[in-house]
């Protein structure tokens, strides 16, 4: 059975890492998601926005990580805005310079 689970974690790895790979990564941390709905209802609202990939929400630190298209930069006042519109708090955004569109017109 362990080894089952080992091949079967190989098969999947790889491919997560790669998908990842694609485009740049911002976080933004999220205050106030309580359950599993909270983080779902996050991830459904920062996956409307225009040039993202993927979204994972990890409720236990609070935090969301959102992949991007190849060559797409995010809107640092949308994806704030998105995470005010799902019910949460938004917080600080982490992700490489070059990738962010922070401007506040």
């Amino acid at each position: 059975m362990k080894n089952l689970l080992i091949l079967l974690a190989g098969l999947w790895l790889p491919p997560v890492a790669a998908f990842a790979a694609d485009g740049p990564v911002m976080e933004i941390d999220v205050s106030g998601m309580v359950c599993k709905f909270c983080s779902a209802k996050v991830a459904r609202e920062l996956k409307g926005l225009p040039g993202v990939k993927a979204v994972t929400v990890d409720l236990k630190d609070g935090r969301a990580e959102i992949i991007m298209d190849e060559g797409e930069r995010l809107d640092a006042v949308a994806v704030r805005k998105a995470v005010k519109d799902a019910g949460f708090k938004p917080g600080e955004i982490k992700m490489p310079e070059e990738a962010l569109n922070d401007d506040q017109d």
